[in-house]
């Protein structure tokens, strides 16, 4: 959820994962230890929640729209617990319920169900209100 809840195992793996890939450009140490800290503050913000970008403001982090509505509510504010989608996930898991296979197995998309047909063919009508003058008659 924020930097300090993030395992310090993880981000010591991390660490030394950026820091082989930036060896291996053959750069020099200094400039290696920024590529690393610029690599782990991005692994932040995939990471931690707080450090995402807001979906509807794109370009402000969670922890500033926080701020703000702190800033204008005077009430504390703390994220406790959270959601997460992941559309890959969903799909995945409606796949294995309906027994479907992935499109790329089955080489081309699965129809969705058609929708009523009306006697002549044609796509049945959608309920519809009566008119004002019918309405005002029922009621009476």
């Amino acid at each position: 959820m924020s930097r300090e809840e993030v395992p310090e195992a993880d981000v010591v793996r991390e660490r030394e994962i950026f820091a082989a890939q930036a060896a291996q450009s053959g750069k020099p140490a200094q400039v290696i230890a920024k590529m690393v800290d610029g690599k782990i503050e991005k692994y932040f913000a995939e990471v931690c929640l707080l450090e995402q970008d807001y979906i509807k403001e794109p370009g402000k982090a969670v922890r500033q729209i926080i701020a703000d509505a702190i800033g204008k509510l005077g009430e504390n504010i703390t994220v406790r617990r959270f959601a997460r989608f992941s559309w890959e996930r969903a799909a995945t898991r409606a796949r294995a319920m309906t027994g479907s296979p992935r499109r790329s197995d089955e080489g081309r998309q699965r129809q969705l169900p058609r929708p009523p047909r009306s006697p002549r063919g044609l796509a049945a009508p959608l309920p519809t209100r009566p008119p004002e003058d019918q309405r005002r008659s029922a009621r009476g």
